[in-house]
């Protein structure tokens, strides 16, 4: 996972590769995860359940990304 001036960008091994924007998570009223999925309004974004990161820790982080932006 990548995060740049534009957003958040990742490529996973036999998934794919993603993007969103700062603009699309700020446009967002609900982040959410499920079962290792991200979901951005109830759309399914990116699948981490292979990571092992803290899943709570990387929604809190976009809540903090998102509060931030805004201010």
């Amino acid at each position: 996972m990548c995060f740049t001036h534009k957003g958040a960008y990742w490529r996973l091994i036999g998934r794919g590769k993603g993007i969103f924007s700062w603009e699309q998570l700020n446009n967002t009223a609900s982040v959410k995860l499920k079962d290792g999925v991200l979901y951005l309004d109830d759309k399914k974004s990116l699948d981490i359940t292979g990571t092992s990161y803290p899943h709570d820790l990387f929604i809190e982080m976009l809540e903090e990304i998102k509060t931030a932006s805004l201010d």
